[in-house]
């Protein structure tokens, strides 16, 4: 039908004068069937000045009257593990969740903006497949990818927080074809680079979230190993110049890419990627990712309106 043609083409084929329309669509379709009946307790009817909420309706009105659109920022937020989620979801406004290919993305608000998030599961394939699952299905705007990583420059330690400039695969090899680690092949892009202005309001953020640690802007390498030797966090500094390991990031960096979706990674140090790393990573995971996540929240204040 057409309609089935409109929501499952391509994100980029679905843009007019700068609106996502498919976006729009999934906003007041999920708002009408899944939030009509609980608008006034989540806050999607009438504002206290006594306009329209966001794609809600005026106090009064029935469920068959006119549903208006408003423009929505939609942002999405992955993290691979609980560990990362945990923080945000509790302090955001959850008004429904959802289930895409065994993952449950939660949907609501916090300070002002519409979130979906979600526990990718590790490892690139699933961030990828996640990622892909939150554009289609939820029309996203901006994804942020939260979260723990391992240290490769000297100047991080455990605490710390790398902002991403941009992220790639280290574990992307076919040099043996002449390419250098790290390319992929008859791609025109191997190194994902950041949203500049989610880059800039992360570092406003980072400057008041009160956060006694370093934040510093860096590269993502991700790839699906725990690195934990120095031989192999030298190899990944050499050859793609990483600054910080992980196995998400540039996966959901690649799928962005290809959708033309603004992102952004934020990933606090648990280990130092060397031999101790494993060690290290039960000893600071629940401090590294709550660290990352208030950074997430301090910028979400920022995006707000």
């Amino acid at each position: 039908s057409y309609i089935e043609v409109f929501l499952y083409c391509p994100h980029n084929l679905v843009q007019f004068k700068g609106r996502n329309l498919r976006r729009d669509f999934f906003l007041w379709y999920n708002q009408k069937i899944e939030t009509a009946p609980r608008q006034k307790k989540y806050g999607f009817g009438k504002s206290p000045a006594g306009g329209s909420g966001a794609m809600g309706r005026t106090a009064g009105e029935s469920t068959s009257d006119k549903w208006e659109l408003r423009d929505m920022r939609t942002i999405g937020i992955i993290g691979a593990m609980e560990e990362e989620i945990s923080f945000l979801r509790e302090k955001m406004e959850i008004v429904t969740t959802k289930s895409v290919l065994g993952l449950s993305y939660d949907i609501g608000r916090y300070a002002g903006n519409s979130i979906v998030l979600v526990k990718s599961g590790i490892g690139k394939v699933n961030a990828a497949l996640c990622t892909q699952a939150m554009i289609d299905h939820f029309g996203v705007d901006y994804v942020i990818n939260t979260g723990v990583a391992g240290a490769l420059s000297p100047e991080l330690r455990v605490g710390d927080i790398l902002i991403s400039k941009d992220a790639v695969q280290h574990d992307m090899d076919t040099s043996v074809l002449g390419d250098p680690v790290g390319t992929i092949p008859r791609m025109a892009e191997s190194y994902f680079k950041a949203d500049e202005a989610m880059l800039e309001l992360a570092k406003e953020a980072a400057a008041e979230c009160g956060l006694d640690c370093r934040i510093l802007e860096g590269r993502v390498a991700s790839g699906d190993q725990f690195i934990s030797s120095k031989e192999q966090k030298e190899k990944i500094r050499k050859t793609v110049q990483g600054d910080c390991a992980e196995m998400e990031g540039a996966a959901i960096a690649h799928a962005c890419y290809l959708n033309r979706i603004p992102f952004l990674i934020i990933r606090a140090i648990s280990d130092d990627a060397s031999d101790d790393a494993g060690m290290s990573f039960d000893a600071f995971c629940v401090m590294a990712a709550e660290r990352s996540s208030r950074l997430v929240e301090t910028m979400l204040e920022h995006m707000k309106g």
